[in-house]
């Protein structure tokens, strides 16, 4: 045990954790509340609530599917860059969302880039930075 402490010894650990827990917050929390978008989108764009959590289905699917990716590619070239890229992926898939004019910009944007998203910096992810 003392070994473990004193490697933290030069390591600011609560910035690091504050910032894991704040990552990890927003970006279950972002998907949560991805529901809130389906009411407005079957209105707008005219399409059914089948093809809306077919999205939501793909996402939970490349999450899973990607996750394993992201970590490899963490031990690769480190933490900050796969969650960044994570972050990057959250911004275009949600803008994407926002511009969606149809099921197949709603399927990129809340199921594949979500998704990915969600592979860099969802849990697995924040779990092995703190």
């Amino acid at each position: 045990m003392a070994r473990g402490l004193a490697a933290l010894k030069g390591t600011p650990a609560v910035p690091i954790l504050v910032a894991v827990a704040l990552m990890t917050g927003l970006a279950i929390g972002l998907r949560q509340s991805i529901g809130l978008f389906m009411p407005p989108a079957v209105k707008d764009l005219g399409i059914a609530v089948a093809d809306f959590t077919l999205a939501v289905a793909v996402q939970n699917l490349a999450w899973g599917i990607l996750q394993p990716f992201a970590g490899a590619l963490a031990d690769r070239f480190g933490f900050r860059p796969v969650m960044l890229a994570g972050a990057a992926s959250y911004c275009i898939g949600l803008l994407l969302l926002s511009l969606a004019t149809g099921v197949v910009m709603i399927i990129l944007g809340a199921g594949v880039f979500v998704g990915l998203a969600l592979g860099c910096t969802g849990s697995g992810l924040g779990l092995a930075v703190a």
